[in-house]
């Protein structure tokens, strides 16, 4: 063109820096793509840390709910233990009135025994050294069966305890708690063996006094 047209020189040159101008503009696009592109994987790695970081804490979730059932079902095989005990202990109840009944039956038997040779005495007269032998036969008898009636009438007190067990600083005495020290805690008064609360209500562990 330049030959055929030797005065066309300078349109040629403004057709040639237009031509370059728009390689530039290409190039500057193509430069605009590859930082978009740049940024939109910059986006996509973005995304898949923050899924990443969303299965974390499903996975954390997860191990919590585990760990609430594991909870649950400890207190469910502590509730059980629970029951079994409260079921031993009116057994234990049950059988020590039963053992109640039967040193009652015991004890009147030995009052008509007693009644008995009372008569016998009145009858025959002349036997009384015989009667005292076996009066004093029938003391041990009798103070084991009282001992005996202590020792269930403190058991049973005991099981009387609402807790069953008493503080760090007191015993079990029937339905209060005796203090080891001889005296109570700054909320209850002393009286006798037991803590007389100040308020009138008592803690789990005792009876109000």
């Amino acid at each position: 063109v330049q030959l055929c047209l030797p005065n066309q020189q300078s349109w040629l040159l403004q057709v040639q820096s237009w031509l370059l101008q728009v390689k530039l503009w290409l190039l500057q696009v193509q430069s605009w793509l590859l930082q978009v592109k740049l940024w939109l994987l910059q986006v996509q790695l973005w995304l898949l840390q923050v899924q990443s970081w969303l299965l974390q804490v499903q996975l954390w979730l997860l191990q919590v709910q585990s760990w609430l059932l594991q909870v649950k079902l400890w207190l469910l095989q502590v509730q059980s233990w629970l029951l079994q005990v409260q079921s031993w202990l009116l057994q234990v109840q049950s059988w020590l009135l039963q053992v109640q009944s039967w040193l009652l039956q015991v004890q009147s038997w030995l009052l008509q025994v007693e009644l008995w040779l009372l008569q016998v005495q009145l009858w025959v007269p002349n036997q009384q050294s015989w009667l005292l032998q076996v009066q004093l036969w029938l003391l041990p008898v009798q103070s084991w069966h009282l001992q005996v009636q202590l020792w269930l009438l403190q058991v049973k007190l005991r099981l009387l305890c609402r807790s069953g067990t008493c503080s760090r600083s007191s015993l079990s005495s029937g339905s209060c708690c005796r203090c080891r020290s001889g005296t109570c805690s700054g909320t209850s008064l002393s009286s006798g063996s037991c803590c007389r609360c100040q308020s009138g209500t008592c803690s789990r562990s005792s009876f109000s006094s």
